[in-house]
């Protein structure tokens, strides 16, 4: 080989070595993704893992492999107190930012929860929270309803006070009549995709192990993926909750490659503290 090819040849092979992986091309369906719901999807017990106000829409930020906009957060920390006016409000909210893809994960929770005067009523009631997201024209991730009442349950001495009274929680004959007509009603919607919230919750009562997309939870992993209020999850928890939602939602669409996402659960927990861990102050 003559001197010039060579050097031709190792400029070649320079460059070759150096050049980047193609970018990954942007997913439409994950433009504009909004998270809508509750406490769980406001961050309530995050903050303790992140030290900073830290939300659902953290999460699922930290775990988008391709170009994409903002998530954005259409949620409230009080929706207890009020699920049809500040469930309205929300929705509102989430229908005024065009998305692309709506996360609700906790959304129907106070429409199946909370005190009621009978069973009926409180299937009304989820009627009407089901209303409510009829007005979402993008694509639709829900979540179904847990058995919560551990979480309405006496605590041991020194523990965390229960955040649910017992006339909160519906019967467990009466959450499977719930929980049905939530999947009846997104049978009826080609864009909605239920999260199986339900069981994932009563693996972990069980003290099951849970995998998910390459992430395994031993036996036992209740107190990581849950808080100690035995209602809301960890950090941990809510990234274990958003990946087996993703999962679902690949399943589901032909328009959503699995590598969209990075399904590490650890990684995304390290984007999750290294993008909300304050700065330093110099003098």
């Amino acid at each position: 080989m003559s001197s010039v090819a060579a050097v031709l040849a190792s400029l070649s092979l320079a460059i070759t070595q150096s050049s980047p992986a193609p970018a990954a091309k942007p997913v439409p369906l994950l433009q504009r993704i909004v998270v809508l719901g509750a406490s769980l999807s406001d961050g309530y017990a995050l903050r303790p893992d992140a030290e900073v106000k830290t939300g659902l829409s953290d999460v699922v930020e930290a775990t988008l492999a391709v170009p994409h906009g903002s998530v954005r957060s259409a949620t409230s920390l009080l929706f207890f107190t009020d699920p049809d006016s500040i469930g309205e409000k929300l929705v509102a909210q989430a229908d005024a930012a065009e998305p692309t893809l709506v996360f609700a994960i906790d959304y129907l929770f106070w429409f199946g929860y909370g005190v009621q005067p009978s069973d009926e009523a409180r299937l009304r009631h989820l009627d009407q929270g089901l209303a409510r997201l009829e007005s979402i024209s993008c694509p639709l991730l829900v979540g179904d309803l847990p058995d919560m009442r551990a979480a309405s349950q006496p605590a041991p001495p020194g523990a965390v006070p229960p955040l649910l009274i017992p006339e909160q929680v519906p019967s467990e004959e009466l959450l499977a009549r719930l929980n049905a007509r939530i999947r009846a009603w997104a049978a009826s919607r080609k864009d909605v995709v239920v999260v199986p919230v339900a069981d994932l919750f009563a693996r972990l009562r069980a003290g099951s192990a849970i995998e998910i997309r390459g992430n395994r939870w031993a036996e036992g992993a209740r107190g990581l993926l849950l808080g100690p209020d035995r209602l809301h999850p960890t950090l941990e928890g809510a990234i274990a909750l958003w990946l087996a939602a993703a999962d679902r939602l690949v399943a589901a669409r032909d328009d959503l490659p699995a590598s969209a996402f990075d399904w590490d659960a650890k990684a995304a927990a390290r984007r999750v503290l290294e993008r909300k861990a304050k700065p330093i102050k110099r003098p």
